[in-house]
């Protein structure tokens, strides 16, 4: 029998499937469920320094130099202060007798607030300055070209203009403060290094970017002094010998050698004495009848 030619074609690919599906099976397609992925909190996270802003830092804060610490703020501070408002707020009158204790926060108040008027400073002369912009191309139209407009920019916005005066200013009053808080931070761990000698070597090294003191300095001092597991311990020199008391036993005369350098308690002073020999009973004295009175006036 002989089958149409479009069967015969549907049999014949229908046999070679089933053939290779024998040969080579199919492959099952994979089920996706997706990347698992965490989120993390940006804003807790801390971005790399910018590499020129960062070697700025250092220049200005004399980072790794022995001055670090002589980057003063005072002068820059006065002038930014103004009463009300910018300073520190005053104690009132009426509680003057609370205050008796130093108030240490109250510079860090006097800098934040002269910093704010200085930042409200800026912000005056920012506007002023791109307004002056504004209408000096409005009432000169034919003049406006790069050239003219650089020149206008520079003026205003230059490095003898008002504002990059005030930016000095404020770099200098957050550098010098940062500066004062970095010494108090040092002095308080040299505080509790009890050799005076090593105290004083630390605090010639200045700190770096990222540590307060710096790393390329701290570490052969550490290597000069025995290693980081001996480097902060008391000097055998130093340490003090035991000394030696003899201790007395009551009632024998003899005495021992002890370590315990605590003092051996004395006799009460509340037991009885009993001297030596016989003694006699103590008779009271017996009273005088002298007097300038008369025994018939008694």
């Amino acid at each position: 029998m002989v089958l149409p030619q479009d069967q015969q074609k549907t049999e014949d690919e229908s046999d070679r499937g089933q053939e290779n599906f024998l040969t080579r099976p199919v492959q099952p397609r994979v089920l996706e469920f997706g990347e698992l992925k965490t989120d993390v909190d940006e804003n807790k996270a801390i971005k790399p320094a910018v590499p020129k802003r960062l070697e700025t830092l250092a220049s200005l804060q004399r980072l790794n130099t022995p001055v670090w610490k002589e980057v003063r703020f005072s002068k820059a501070l006065r002038y930014f202060q103004a009463y009300p408002g910018f300073t520190d707020l005053k104690i009132n009158e009426e509680l003057c007798h609370l205050d008796k204790r130093r108030d240490s926060v109250a510079p860090t108040e006097r800098v934040l607030a002269s910093l704010a008027n200085a930042v409200l400073e800026q912000k005056e002369l920012l506007q002023e300055g791109l307004q002056e912009v504004v209408n000096w191309t409005s009432n000169n139209p034919t003049e406006l070209n790069p050239d003219t407009l650089f020149h206008r920019l520079a003026s205003t916005f230059g490095p003898e203009s008002k504002m990059a005066s005030n930016f000095t200013q404020i770099l200098q009053i957050i550098c010098g403060k940062r500066a004062e808080c970095v010494e108090i931070r040092r002095e308080r761990l040299l505080a509790e290094v009890q050799n005076k000698n090593v105290q004083a070597a630390m605090r010639k090294i200045p700190p770096s970017v990222d540590y307060l003191f710096g790393k390329d300095s701290l570490n052969p001092l550490i290597q000069s002094l025995g290693g980081p597991q001996n480097w902060l311990g008391t000097p055998s020199y130093a340490t003090k010998r035991p000394t030696f008391k003899r201790e007395f036993q009551r009632g024998t005369g003899r005495g021992t050698l002890s370590g315990n350098t605590t003092r051996p308690s004395p006799v009460s002073r509340n037991q009885s004495f009993k001297p030596r020999g016989d003694t006699k009973k103590i008779q009271p004295r017996p009273r005088s009848n002298d007097s300038f009175r008369k025994p018939e006036d008694k």
